[in-house]
């Protein structure tokens, strides 16, 4: 079962995001952050949850990418709409235009994902509607910022050389090359090769 993250006053949403906006980009973004902004109220402290669950803050808190391109007004909601894509993705894997279903069509998605009350349900709904409102799926970019993804290293390529040195005999030979190996290094593996295996003597 999905945890979904939910507001009891959705409202508070709007709020956080013109504050995300407004204010500095803090260090970490806690209860006493939430207090000190201004959302006191207990309703207030799932909004930690939801800015993680949409990738504005990490799992410690601290603000993401997404936070700071956020603070853009001219790019905002196409940031807020990929956020929402992202981490709705079985949703919106289900429904292209998730964010005009109706409350029925979506009660039905978040009840089948989870084991909660039906009034947490109508709250995961009414959460999961209200970013969509703030949010342009239409100008949604069509990939993260690049320091959003996680780079893997491409595994050694494999070269292997055929080397005949006589009609009867044939070695074959191994070499390991690291991906981010520079081309004049390759360059010199190869030239040695040819000077000390292809030779006469």
């Amino acid at each position: 079962m999905i945890s979904f993250p939910y507001m009891s006053n959705p409202a508070r949403v709007k709020q956080f995001l013109e504050h995300v906006q407004a204010a500095k980009i803090p260090p970490k973004v806690n209860r006493n952050y939430l207090e000190s902004a201004g959302f006191k109220s207990k309703n207030d402290r799932p909004l930690i949850n939801l800015m993680k669950f949409t990738g504005f803050l990490d799992s410690s808190g601290v603000p993401t990418n997404v936070w700071k391109s956020y603070r853009d007004p001219k790019g905002a909601k196409g940031v807020l709409a990929k956020a929402i894509m992202t981490a709705y993705n079985d949703l919106f894997g289900m429904y292209e235009d998730a964010f005009n279903k109706d409350d029925t069509a979506l009660q039905s998605y978040f009840s089948s994902k989870t084991d909660v009350a039906k009034s947490t349900i109508d709250y995961i709904v009414m959460t999961f509607k209200t970013l969509c409102k703030f949010a342009d799926f239409e100008a949604a970019p069509a990939e993260p910022p690049i320091s959003d993804l996680t780079v893997y290293p491409r595994p050694a390529e494999k070269v292997t050389p055929q080397v005949k040195f006589t009609p009867n005999l044939q070695l074959n030979i191994e070499i390991h090359i690291a991906a981010d190996t520079p081309d004049d290094k390759i360059e010199t593996i190869f030239r040695n090769m040819k000077n000390y295996l292809l030779t006469n003597e």
